[in-house]
């Protein structure tokens, strides 16, 4: 369908009349949200999986392959994006790259117009034996503490969808994560002063946890 609506804007949107181009308008980006809706379905879906075995991951390899799939929008936005020590890890590898590549968009599209955005990431061992806290450190628009608890829930958005793009699924999939992992994500945040999420993880949750296990706040 979005191919098809591409071709009629290409080839006949000059011969149509200025409500027929609003509308076609219109249409395009319904499909474009659907879209975007699907994927991010399929992402959450993806980190439900109880098949998905664990795997040795190295966090600096998993963090680059990610920034070279948001290439276009690292290189679109100008952003710069730095590495610090990252740890290998034993987990999900699918669920680690999901991870990665909904915090590190985020950090990017969440930015006051015209700043430059500047995405730092990190990682430390964690309190417990096993764990390491995945650190991601943005200078974006920032969380007000009352929101804070909100944007881990489903579908939830804080913004509308002309000033930022999204489902409101990727921070409840990121959540959804750190739980499959014995863990849990964390923000510290103000309005206007970014955001620092601190995802804690561990080890790989059994298929019958991961099932039903809750999810860690």
């Amino acid at each position: 369908l979005q191919l098809v609506l591409d071709e009629l804007v290409h080839e006949h949107a000059q011969g149509m009349t200025l409500d027929g181009r609003k509308l076609l308008g219109h249409a395009q980006e319904s499909i474009n949200l659907m879209s975007i809706l699907i994927e991010d379905v399929l992402q959450y879906s993806w980190a439900t999986d109880p098949n998905e075995p664990a795997k040795l991951v190295d966090l600096h390899q998993s963090t680059n392959t990610v920034c070279e799939r948001l290439h276009k929008q690292i290189t679109e936005s100008g952003a710069l994006i730095t590495l610090g020590t990252l740890h290998q890890i034993k987990a999900a590898p699918r669920q680690i790259d999901i991870l990665l590549h909904h915090l590190i968009s985020n950090a990017i599209t969440f930015q006051p117009e015209e700043r430059i955005p500047s995405v730092h990431v990190s990682s430390i061992p964690g309190v417990r034996p096993e764990t390491i806290v995945l650190r991601i450190q943005d200078n974006g628009i920032g969380i007000a503490e009352e929101d804070q608890d909100r944007v881990f829930g489903l579908f939830q958005r804080l913004h509308l969808r002309d000033t930022y793009p999204g489902s409101g699924l990727g921070l409840a999939t990121c959540q959804r994560i750190a739980a499959n992992h014995s863990g849990s994500i964390s923000l510290s945040s103000a309005l206007g002063e970014g955001c620092l999420f601190e995802v804690t993880l561990g080890p790989l949750l059994t298929q019958e946890k991961r099932l039903s296990g809750p999810v860690a706040a």
